[in-house]
């Protein structure tokens, strides 16, 4: 009895103590961040008050105003008192973004401008007024096909040639029908390419085709950019015109919202926008119990959300505009219900692993999948890669589905049982 009553006591006097703390554009990092008169202003102040942070606490991101940075989750919620990051005051959602907006432009010859840049790493993620552009690419719009092929080492294409060495560049390979593989190209030789894989295991196989991007050689259509990580500019292609009154938007920052094991913890009402990799990583496969619901997420350089953990409830999003999945949630009992998922995987050679740009991706059993609308994807709707019977797929719209590889579905059954 007396365990009971200090059980029911410790819940109570965790919920009882709870604290908001506010951070809006125009606040002071210096304040005690209790209330919207006294809210912090960024991120980072976020990020190291994090371990006053306490189960039950909210950190309330005013509406209308934009946030720049990673959030580090570095602590735990409990059952029934979760950590939650949300909003306040009225208008539209509070934006957490990895995007630079860029305003200084040299011209480069060619209708090619670059412009200095930081970043965490080679940025995967370009918009020019609003829109999501590709990295530059040879050939434009097609497949080159390669006759033969030495596994996951080479591919030999009898009509390239030497005239242009892509050594260090990247080879997309379409590998067989499911497979769009990136790769990293570490000799060129004449009508050969040997290159390292950077995803897959998978082996070639002749008679399929390749591109070759992420070189500045390759930029001669509109929006077409190049990111030269090393001496830290990026190049776009312009045609006949310039940057001049264009809004260009670089995703700088790897990731927006991280925890490696980290449990109880709820996204609500934000929208997350631009990233290299992941707007959401969760990783460790022991970040339990997360909620994330009623959120914007788009413009991912990787996937919207990468969840490993169980017993999530992801649900009312809108995911859209993601290189490679919509929703990866690798784990037992999660739920993703009425969530609108759109534009996932459909530019070929962005996503790092091609076989994986699907809307949703399931690996684990007692999942529910439910009321999902799902439209425009490269690979599959919903992807299932399970050895167990226990997973529930129903009353999910899905469309336009395969828009960059074949022998999928729209909704993709991996192993017997399900």
């Amino acid at each position: 009895m007396k365990t009971t009553f200090s059980l029911i006591f410790l819940a109570l006097s965790s919920f009882t103590f709870a604290t908001d703390y506010y951070v809006k554009t125009g606040g002071n990092d210096l304040n005690s961040g209790t209330s919207d008169a006294t809210a912090w202003a960024t991120i980072a102040k976020v990020n190291s008050a994090f371990a006053l942070i306490k189960p039950g606490d909210r950190i309330l991101f005013r509406r209308g105003d934009t946030f720049y940075g990673t959030i580090n989750i570095v602590k735990s919620g409990v059952a029934g008192s979760p950590i939650t990051l949300t909003a306040y005051g009225t208008g539209a959602k509070p934006v957490i973004t990895g995007f630079n907006s860029l305003k200084t432009w040299t011209s480069e010859g060619d209708g090619i401008y670059s412009s200095t840049i930081t970043s965490e790493a080679q940025t995967n993620m370009v918009t020019i007024d609003g829109v999501q552009h590709a990295m530059g690419r040879w050939p434009d719009k097609v497949y080159s096909i390669f006759e033969t092929a030495s596994t996951n080492v080479s591919i030999t294409d009898n009509e390239l040639t030497g005239t242009i060495d892509w050594t260090g560049a990247e080879v997309v390979i379409r590998k067989n029908d499911w497979t769009l593989d990136r790769c990293k190209i570490i000799d060129h030789l004449g009508s050969n390419i040997t290159y390292t894989s950077l995803a897959t295991t998978q082996n070639a196989l002749p008679g399929h085709g390749y591109f070759i991007q992420n070189d500045i050689r390759t930029l001669n259509e509109y929006g077409e950019w190049y990111h030269d990580y090393k001496s830290g500019k990026i190049y776009v292609h312009f045609g006949s015109g310039s940057p001049t009154g264009k809004e260009i938007k670089v995703a700088t920052l790897n990731t927006l919202v991280y925890t490696n094991e980290h449990d109880y913890i709820v996204i609500d009402d934000l929208q997350l926008t631009g990233s290299i990799t992941n707007l959401i990583t969760c990783l460790n496969y022991i970040s339990n119990y997360w909620t994330i619901r009623n959120s914007a997420l788009d413009f991912a350089g990787q996937d919207g959300i990468h969840l490993l953990g169980d017993a999530a409830n992801i649900t009312d999003n809108s995911i859209s505009n993601c290189n490679q999945l919509g929703i990866r949630a690798v784990g037992v009992k999660e739920n993703i219900l009425s969530n609108r998922i759109r534009n996932i995987g459909i530019i070929p050679g962005q996503a790092l692993n091609g076989t994986y740009a699907s809307g949703i991706l399931i690996t684990n059993n007692d999942c529910i999948i439910k009321y999902n609308s799902i439209e425009n994807v490269g690979y599959s709707g919903i992807k299932l890669s399970s050895t167990t019977d226990i997973i529930t797929i129903q009353n999910n719209f899905i469309n336009n589905v395969l828009l960059t590889l074949n022998d999928g579905a729209g909704i993709y059954v991996v192993a017997e049982g399900i």
